[in-house]
């Protein structure tokens, strides 16, 4: 669904909902005081497609030989924050 968006509405929009949604969430997690809201709080979590959307936005921006590098070193600083 978030690649289709993307088709739609645009990369660079679409890694803006990603963020806002992100961003709603982890206030509204920071402002429950119970336990439904915490659970609420995981609601905007679904829009939360930031290794998508960058995925998408590297294919659109780059070219040919230069986005398999780019995708890798993505993949790698992903990769790097799991483990840090």
């Amino acid at each position: 669904l978030f690649g289709r968006a993307g088709d739609i509405f645009g990369s660079k929009t679409m890694m803006v909902v990603a963020h806002v949604s992100a961003l709603v969430s982890y206030v509204m997690m920071s402002l429950s005081s119970t336990q439904l809201g915490l659970y609420l709080s995981e609601i905007p979590g679904l829009l939360q497609h930031g290794m998508q959307g960058s995925n998408m936005l590297i294919a659109h921006m780059s070219s040919g030989d230069q986005r398999i590098k780019a995708l890798g070193r993505l993949g790698f600083s992903y990769g790097m924050g799991a483990v840090l």
